[in-house]
């Protein structure tokens, strides 16, 4: 758009030199004309002179009229073409929104599943081979069992990141859960599923430590929020709560 401005304005200068020019040579025929009115071969040869001038502002005029005609339609053309940018920009703003809107709904459906009663069975966690991340930095093998242990927690205590890292003064793991859950009535059932969970990582000897967090995310703050270490008897303690 810039560029075609420019054009249009050197367009416009040059039109104005042309007229001006045109002017200044009408001046000056008209100046001759009036010295040599007497002489007849002077008189006859500004008149082709005139002549030939007026069959060039015949043309000139056409030029610069067919010249503007052309501005015309490419400006047309272009707020067209801009229009035409507007509304797809338009279409895909909303495209874009209406996206995010499914997105954020997923999300808070996700956050707001029903949390189910810790199973009988446990979840499977003592299966795990807890002795190799003690001794091997396997992070692809990690990041996989941090990914299943999510899983296994996010139906009982809500959406679960895990990590599991090495305390490599003390030779053991550390695991930290933290949970996202939307604001609901049932801390009673977060508590127990919380006291099951720290019971059957009680029986796994390579755990020192284990944090829970558990956040309201309609309030940001925390509900449950415990760390436990492992005591010379083998049973998790908790240390800090809040």
């Amino acid at each position: 758009m810039i560029i075609f401005t420019i054009s249009i304005a050197l367009f416009s200068v040059f039109i104005l030199i042309l007229n001006i020019r045109r002017l200044f040579r009408i001046i000056q025929i008209n100046k001759i004309e009036k010295q040599v009115n007497s002489n007849q071969t002077f008189f006859h040869k500004i008149m082709v002179i005139k002549h030939k001038d007026l069959f060039i502002n015949v043309h000139t005029i056409l030029w610069i009229t067919g010249s503007i005609v052309l501005i015309l339609f490419s400006l047309t053309g272009m707020l067209f073409y801009q229009r035409n940018v507007q509304i797809k920009t338009q279409f895909a703003l909303e495209e874009v929104e209406e996206t995010l809107h499914i997105v954020v709904k997923r999300q808070s459906d996700l956050l707001s599943l029903p949390i189910f009663q810790y199973p009988e069975l446990g979840l499977g966690l003592t299966s795990i081979d807890w002795p190799f991340f003690v001794t091997e930095e396997n992070y692809e093998k990690r990041f996989e069992t941090e990914a299943e242990i999510a899983r296994s927690l996010t139906p009982i205590l809500g959406r679960a990141t895990v990590i599991i890292s090495n305390n490599v003064s003390q030779n053991n793991l550390s695991l930290a859960i933290h949970t996202e859950i939307a604001a609901m009535e049932a801390n009673d059932l977060l508590e127990m599923n919380s006291a099951q969970l720290v019971k059957e990582l009680s029986d796994i000897e390579e755990l020192g430590q284990v944090s829970i967090q558990i956040l309201d995310i309609d309030t940001n703050q925390y509900l449950f929020n415990q760390t436990y270490v492992k005591e010379e008897s083998g049973a998790l303690s908790l240390i800090g709560s809040q």
